[in-house]
């Protein structure tokens, strides 16, 4: 059972790989400096809720600290 969700997963993720992108050849340089910034929020999650919880476990805290909102 277990061996047939992997296999599930693997051909969602070869399909994920496999898609490309579509009304992309005439962007303007506005259009293709959004995408690349995208792109970039994208790739960047894994490493940054990485630091994140590295950071927080240094502090001896599993929660962000938030932002007092009695003045509003």
């Amino acid at each position: 059972k277990k061996a047939t969700i992997v296999a599930a997963m693997e051909r969602a993720r070869a399909q994920r790989e496999a898609v490309q992108p579509k009304n992309t050849e005439q962007l303007s340089s506005e259009q293709k400096r959004q995408i690349a910034a995208v792109e970039a929020r994208r790739a960047a999650p894994p490493a940054r809720a990485e630091a994140q919880a590295t950071s927080a476990a240094a502090a001896g805290s599993s929660l962000p600290e938030t932002p007092d909102r009695t003045g509003d």
